[in-house]
This record gives C-alpha cells, sequence and structure tokens, in this order.
C-alpha cells in the first residue's frame, strides 16, 4: 500500500502492523526493563559493608601501610564506634570435629552480628588468608566477611569480599 493511500484509508501503523508491532513493543518493553537499575535489597547487609569499608578507609588514610595489625584492629573499632555500628573484637568461635568441640579460634572483628573482619598487615596477602576467613564463616554460620589487608599502599587494593 501507497502512503497516501494509507492515510485516505484511515489505517494506522498497528492496524497494518499490529500483532507484529506488539510482539516487538513488548520484547523491547522487557529489554528496557532488564537493563534498568535493580533497587537495593530491603536489608541492610550491602549498607552494613559499605559503611565498614568507608570506616576502614578512613582509618588507612590517616595511619597508612606499615603498622601492626593489632593498631589497626583498635583504630578500625574506634571508627566503627565513632560511627555508631555495633561491634565486638577478638570473638572466640568454635571448631567441631567429629563431636568434640575445639576452641581457640578467634575472628578478629564482628560486625552486627552478620560481618566478619578479618584484618591483616602484610605487603602481600597469603593464600591461606582466604581459607581462614572462609572457615571463620563455617565456623560461625554466617554469610559474609570481608578481609581488609592494612599493608596495601592504597586499602582499595587490600579489600576483598568473601561470602558463603
Amino acid at each position: 500500500m501507497r502512503a497516501e493511500a494509507i492515510l485516505s484509508s484511515g489505517l494506522n501503523f498497528l492496524d497494518l502492523c499490529g500483532p507484529a508491532v506488539r510482539t516487538l513493543r513488548g520484547l523491547c518493553g522487557l529489554i528496557v526493563a532488564a537493563l534498568q537499575p535493580k533497587e537495593a535489597p530491603e536489608n541492610m547487609s550491602d549498607e552494613l559493608t559499605q559503611r565498614v569499608i568507608g570506616a576502614a578507609i578512613e582509618v588507612h588514610r590517616i595511619l597508612g601501610p606499615g603498622l601492626l595489625e593489632s593498631i589497626y584492629e583498635e583504630a578500625l573499632c574506634w571508627e566503627l564506634k565513632l560511627r555508631s555500628i555495633a561491634h565486638q573484637r577478638q570473638v572466640e568461635v568454635d571448631v567441631v570435629y567429629k563431636d568434640k568441640l575445639i576452641k581457640g579460634q578467634k575472628v578478629d572483628v564482628l560486625v552486627n552480628e552478620e560481618l566478619v573482619l578479618e584484618l591483616k598487615a602484610v605487603s602481600k596477602l597469603p593464600d591461606v588468608a582466604i581459607a581462614q576467613t572462609l572457615s571463620y564463616l563455617k565456623a560461625t554460620s554466617l554469610s559474609r566477611a570481608l578481609l581488609l589487608n592494612f599493608g596495601e599502599k592504597r586499602l582499595v587494593d587490600g579489600i576483598k569480599r568473601i561470602s558463603l
């Protein structure tokens, strides 16, 4: 059909191509919806992790690399307190081996009873650090941890998110 005939007949584009256009419009709508950013989850987990990372970056910004792990732990706990983030230091975690309770393992910092923090202050993070952090998650039945290496020149290069 020529354009003049379409205009004079009163038909519109959807009348001529209806089903195909409606299907295409539906697919485009699905694609656009899929590309839209998702809203943050209702729980505060991501916000909590970001707040802790912000506190750790502040500590590293002021102190820099090269100090003992215990210094960073104390400074970070002070920064968490200043930011009203609930936490506990050196939390004992029991390991069960064949029905035997074994004590002696401690989590550096436990934040809000849901996030494990394992702190390091080394120039290069050893591979065992990730395994150690995973063992803390298993022992505590928690699912999220941050491995923070204050020995890095830039702390952002020393942050590892770990989850089960």
